[in-house]
């Protein structure tokens, strides 16, 4: 997905190599899985591949992993991102940052809090996703890009602050997020410097 925005021939060759290890009606089938994915996520709300990798019971256990429930992702979101409305009188966009996705739960949940208050997270929300486990933040990806948000979904680890590869949602290019970033940055910065 991202390589339709970067045009990388080292992201076109990496694709190439995972392709050629599965026979073609495999690649039919994870097609077809990819279309699964989207009925669902236009059927209802909620974290699908986290739920599915937790009902099938195949999270690390060396790692302690344990993918949030959409219900608990939902309650925190409207414990915690309540006053979307007031926050975007001050700043142009909400900065959500979640340094243990998982699938993307939270993130989720913050998008259906913003758009049940009328407000369209494709333009005023910004997410970076960070997890250490390189299938959860794929899973986080492939759903964030469905959905539309414009993402920075990274494997890393947030405790040591180590990012070892980084993804972008298409939203994240066709909203020009690099240049509103750096623009929110920019401004915050003045804002330091003006009494309240």
């Amino acid at each position: 997905m991202q390589n339709a925005f970067l045009r990388s021939p080292v992201l076109e060759e990496e694709y190439l190599a995972i392709a050629g290890r599965y026979q073609a009606e495999d690649m039919t089938r994870m097609a077809q899985l990819i279309g699964c994915i989207a009925g669902a996520l236009d059927c209802r709300a909620g974290d699908f591949l986290g739920e599915i990798f937790m009902e099938l019971e195949i999270g690390s256990t060396h790692m302690g992993q344990f993918f949030t429930p959409y219900s608990a992702s939902r309650l925190m979101a409207k414990l915690t991102f309540s006053h979307v409305a007031k926050q975007l009188e001050r700043h142009p966009f909400i900065k959500l940052d979640d340094p243990t996705c998982g699938a993307g739960s939270m993130v989720i949940a913050v998008c259906e809090l913003m758009l049940d208050q009328g407000i369209n997270p494709q333009q005023k929300l910004y997410a970076r996703c960070t997890d250490i486990d390189a299938v959860a933040v794929h899973m986080c990806y492939l759903q964030l890009s469905y959905l539309g948000v414009p993402a920075d979904v990274v494997v890393g680890n947030s405790l040591t602050l180590k990012a070892y590869r980084s993804y972008r949602t298409p939203m994240w290019y066709i909203g020009n997020w690099g240049q509103q970033l750096a623009a929110r940055d920019l401004v915050d910065g003045f804002r330091r410097f003006l009494p309240d």
